[in-house]
This record gives structure tokens, sequence and C-alpha cells, in this order.
């Protein structure tokens, strides 16, 4: 009788063990795809993640929260000015995780949203709070555009636009530099004439 019970008790234990590392997985998964700070936000978009790229969930800022609570609200400020129009939406991101050896690791930010984008010019405005430099791209279907933008201890901002004939696919991509130490957020939006 006791051997019966240990192993109900045992296997009790292993279905908990489960339930809670679906529930912990799951809670990562939710993070990585609203950029991994509560303040990610997009309209049928989805976030591919790159080899050098990853969600806040395992990571911490490199700025301190004061900075980060900043940047955050310009970001969140702009896209209440243009609600209605605004296309994605991604809170502060550092620019570089240090791995479990003390290495430093760059974090590529690469997002994408496959919904339909109708004709029109569209915006992509990037701020960056920190040092270094950024590589930043923004497509839409075969329309691209590219630039680069130095960060600095205010908020530097910088916008590329394309224009669209109509596609099924929008992404935007940030590469911080190698050397740099800051917090990265961004606003897409369609510019009304």
């Amino acid at each position: 009788m006791n051997d019966r019970k240990n192993v109900r008790t045992k296997a009790a234990i292993v279905v908990a063990v489960i339930v809670l590392l679906t529930v912990v997985i799951g809670a990562m998964w939710v993070g990585f795809f609203n950029g991994g700070n509560g303040e990610g936000n997009s309209r049928g978009s989805t976030t591919a993640k790159t080899p050098n790229s990853s969600s806040e969930s395992d990571t911490a800022h490199v700025l301190d929260e004061k900075s980060v609570a900043k940047l955050n609200k310009t970001v969140k400020d702009a896209a209440e000015i243009d609600s209605i129009h605004y296309r994605m939406r991604a809170g502060a991101r550092p620019s570089y995780r240090t791995d479990n050896h003390g290495k430093r690791q760059t974090m590529a930010i690469l997002d994408v949203d496959n919904s339909t984008w109708d004709a029109g010019d569209y915006q992509l405005t990037v701020y960056c709070m920190g040092t270094g430099t950024l590589d930043v791209s923004f497509s839409i279907g075969e329309t691209h555009e590219e630039r680069s933008m130095t960060c600095s201890k205010d908020i530097a901002q910088e916008s590329l636009n394309v224009h669209t004939e109509g596609a099924d696919k929008g992404q935007v991509g940030i590469t911080p530099s190698e050397d740099s130490k800051c917090e990265i957020a961004y606003l897409t939006y369609q510019s009304v004439s």
C-alpha cells in the first residue's frame, strides 16, 4: 500500500514540475514576443530572434532605471500622439548582455511585422540613449532604407522613411556597435498627408 502511495506522490511531483516548467517557458515566450520589457507593442507583428539577439527576459538593462523609464516614456508619448497610425513600438532594449562567463554579447534587433502594409509613406524613428553607434534598417516589402546613428547621453533620435505601393511584410533591423553601452527603442507609423 505504501509503495502505491509513494508512486502516486512521485507522479504528482513530476506532474507539478512539468506544469511549472510549462508556465515558466510560456512566460518567457510571451516576454520574448513583447520585447521582453512590458513596453513592446505592435499590431500584427512577430519578433524574429537573430543569433546575436535576445529578449530582456535573460538580460538586464545597461543603463539605470531612470534612463530606461525616460526612454520608454519618450516612445510611449510619441505613439500616443499618432496612435491611429503607428504600426510597431518597442521599448528600451539593451545594446549588449553579459553571458555566464562574463563575455559581452552585442544584441542585434530584428523585428518583423507580417501583416499587410497599405500603400503609402512610413517612418521608423529610432531612439537611443547612451554611447555607441547603431546601424539601422527599415524595409517594407522590397523597399529598403538604412543608415547609421550615434547615441547620446540624452535621447538621440533618427528617422528613416520608406514609401511602398503595398506589401505583406515590414522589418526593423538595429545592430549596435561592439563598444556600445546604450538602450534602444523605436516606433514605426504610417505618415498621413
